[in-house]
């Protein structure tokens, strides 16, 4: 706990209350003993080229809180190819791979299929964009004739992780005591990652702000891109990390570990699962780096808002109530959480939410 994240905290314990999840709060003995953190205060963060980093800014850190409950998703590429699996073994599902969508049809005023690259077309009542870093990309192709009636948007904001070496007092491996951890203090989130290593990125602190980089062409980031090689974003990630794992052993620069790709960002880091503008064209786009472990409760409510609008039922008149079926009080959330059409939510900033 931090003044940082005092009022970022209070919302999360607030709703977890509201729903019955556990949380658990932490004193500062209690994570100095489990995680032998250094609990002194060094935020609001600065980079590492200003005279003051590393300097103590206030009193120590009081504490924490631990939700455990919480989770992540550590080899993403083997979670997606059991996805593929699993919809394709329900006989409903296609995949097509290497291909370029370059046009999004229409028919009789709404959207008719998608035209790729090849020149084929796949013909469609109903077409979702779910591209990632190229869902910008997509909603100009769907919306250029249309009134674009979106007040939030997209864009590819390129993400720069690092991997570290864990250090010798805290077991990082699979069933150790490491966790999910965010830092709003230090500037930085980490976690555990295969080999004993931990993985650390960035809570957007707003020294960083200017060092933000959005990619027309979300491709670059990729390896062999023109933007795809580390910056000293890392070193600044990982020294941010060391003010509050100080034995965390620090490789040489010709030993850095990390790799840069991008996210898809709204203004608030808050998804879109809504209609648009244009018949039969869904979207579930600005989903930053938190929302693939949330792809089966996404997909419901895809699902729901899809099939309202296509029997008629008007969702920007009236939003759905999504019931939150595995949450143990129960509860519901308004669709209209997550519409084209809402005002700037208050959040976080960041990849947290």
């Amino acid at each position: 706990r931090s003044p940082q994240s005092q009022v970022f905290l209070e919302r999360v314990v607030a709703s977890h209350e509201a729903v019955g999840l556990p949380f658990e709060f932490w004193s500062a003995e209690e994570i100095q003993k489990r995680l032998a953190f250094d609990l002194q205060s060094y935020g609001p963060q600065v980079r590492i080229d200003d005279d003051s980093f590393g300097e103590a800014t206030g009193p120590a850190l009081t504490g924490g809180v631990h939700f455990p409950l919480t989770g992540y998703v550590s080899d993403p590429m083997l979670a997606a190819c059991n996805l593929q699996a699993a919809a394709e073994a329900t006989g409903r599902a296609e995949f097509l791979f290497g291909q370029s969508v370059s046009e999004i049809l229409r028919r009789n005023g709404g959207v008719g299929g998608v035209r790729l690259t090849s020149g084929a077309e796949l013909e469609a009542p109903v077409v979702v964009n779910v591209a990632g870093p190229h869902s910008s990309q997509i909603t100009a192709m769907a919306l250029d004739s249309v009134s674009n009636d979106m007040t939030i948007s997209t864009r590819a904001m390129r993400q720069e992780v690092a991997y570290v070496s864990s250090p010798p007092e805290v077991s990082w491996d699979d069933g150790g005591e490491g966790l999910v951890c965010t830092d709003m203090d230090a500037g930085v989130y980490f976690r555990p990652e295969v080999g004993g290593k931990i993985l650390v990125g960035g809570v957007e602190p707003s020294c960083d702000q200017d060092f933000h980089i959005y990619p027309s062409d979300p491709e670059a980031v990729y390896p062999g891109g023109e933007l795809a090689s580390l910056t000293d974003q890392w070193t600044n990630q990982v020294y941010r990390l060391a003010l509050r794992i100080p034995t965390l052993p620090l490789p040489e620069a010709g030993n850095a570990q990390g790799c840069a790709a991008c996210y898809d960002v709204t203004e608030d880091w808050v998804p879109i699962y809504d209609k648009s503008a244009l018949p039969g064209f869904y979207m579930a786009i600005g989903t930053s780096g938190n929302q693939f472990k949330n792809a089966g409760v996404a997909g419901r409510l895809m699902s729901e808002i899809i099939q309202a609008n296509e029997s008629g039922i008007d969702t920007d008149a009236e939003p759905l109530e999504f019931q939150l079926k595995r949450i143990p009080c129960g509860g519901s959330i308004s669709s209209s959480t997550f519409s084209r059409k809402r005002s700037i939510l208050q959040t976080s900033g960041s990849v947290l939410g």
